[in-house]
């Protein structure tokens, strides 16, 4: 599905293009919607998801 079939077919969703390293993007989503958000989908990966999970933010600013 592309995002405007999203939008029309799947009630209660909304998109958002927003950088995952954006701290301040992702909190303005977060803060609107809080314990509403039931799923997010991104289309960011790192191939061990263990240590993903354990240090998200290393791959998503840039840092080692």
């Amino acid at each position: 599905m592309c995002g405007e079939q999203l939008i029309r077919e799947v009630p209660g969703y909304r998109h958002y293009e927003v950088d995952i390293r954006d701290a301040d993007g992702i909190g303005k989503v977060f803060a609107k919607y809080g314990n509403d958000i039931a799923l997010i989908i991104h289309t960011a990966a790192q191939p061990s998801h263990d240590w993903a999970a354990s240090d998200p933010n290393t791959d998503f600013t840039g840092e080692c």
